[in-house]
Parts: C-alpha cells; structure tokens; sequence
C-alpha cells in the first residue's frame, strides 16, 4: 500500500464564498460596508487571500451583480483568488450551484461553499459539496491568522551546519568518541 495514491494526487479543493452573505454575517465587515461597501469587499478579499494560500485550495468570492447592469460576469484574480461579480439578473448562489455541479461531478474534487443562506446549503450538499457555515469559516481564518504569526515569530537558524542541529548531549558523546579514536 503507497503512502499517497494516484487518485490523492490528482485530487483539487475548491472553495467557493458567497461574499455578500459572508460580509453580512461578520458584525466587523458589516460596519464597514455601512460605511463603504467597497472597503468591506476589498477587506473580505484581503482575508480570503492570506487563507488561501495558507491552505492551498483553488477559491472563488462570488459578489452578487444581480442589481447591476454587467451584462457578462465580471472575474478577476486578486493575489491566487478568483473574485467573481455576476452578470445582471444572476444571483451568487445561481454562479455557485452551477460551479458546485460541474467540479463535483469528478468525485476526485472536494468542493466547499462558505454561506448561511439554509436553503443554499441544501442545494450544494444535494450537488455533492460540502457547506461551511460562516461562523466556521471566521474561526478557520483566525486560526490560519494565528499559524501564520506564530510561524513569522518563530527563531530562524542562521548557522545550518550539523553540528548547530545536534543535541548539546549528544554532541559532547561525538566529540569524546572523536578524541578516543
């Protein structure tokens, strides 16, 4: 038995948020796009950036242009992340469902959708995704927050020769064993 098999490898994880849904669940991004909706977006995506290349999965924002006038689906890449404004008259939950079908179809892709809209959630499980609540996601982010400043605290050893990589012990056995040889 292999250690990671074939089908491991070519396995890709999506994540999918719904960005309106998610910026009116968190009470800090909420604020500020009562104040300027943009800001939020720009804040939401600046989140979801640092998360995702801690993680590593393909992501996509979907914005909701359904009030607008963008007659084609407007996308995207802000630093590895997908960020998608649908056409006129699409929801974020239609670009989503009709993604979610398609990837999930291969049973190699994890697909995740980050929403609290119930009724959504019903659909993506239906289509073989998984949901993530956005309470879940936040904590997820914050955790990634906390790995990610931790990691840039950590010492970072200057000297790389093995003998710096020896325990003091075991290093002291080595150098008696040197001198009665």
């Amino acid at each position: 038995m292999r250690f990671i098999d074939r089908e491991m490898i070519k396995r890709k994880n999506y994540l999918f948020i719904d960005g309106y849904n998610l910026i009116n669940y968190s009470s800090k991004l909420k604020k500020i796009a009562a104040v300027d909706l943009e800001s939020a977006r720009k804040k939401l995506i600046d989140l979801v950036v640092e998360y995702s290349a801690y993680q590593g999965e393909i992501t996509c924002i979907v914005f909701d242009a359904y009030q607008t006038k963008y007659k084609k689906a407007k996308e995207e890449m802000v630093g590895g992340v997908k960020v998608v404004f649908t056409k006129e008259y699409q929801t974020a939950d239609a670009y989503i469902e009709g993604q979610v079908e398609k990837l999930a179809a291969n049973k190699r892709n994890v697909v995740r959708v980050v929403t609290g809209d119930l009724l959504e959630q019903q659909l993506i499980l239906g289509s073989g995704g998984y949901r993530v609540s956005p309470r879940e996601f936040l904590r997820a982010v914050e955790q990634v927050k906390k790995n990610v400043k931790e990691f840039d605290q950590s010492p970072v050893r200057q000297d790389n020769s093995m003998e710096s990589m020896l325990d003091e012990n075991v290093l002291k056995i080595l150098k008696d064993w040197r001198k009665k040889s």
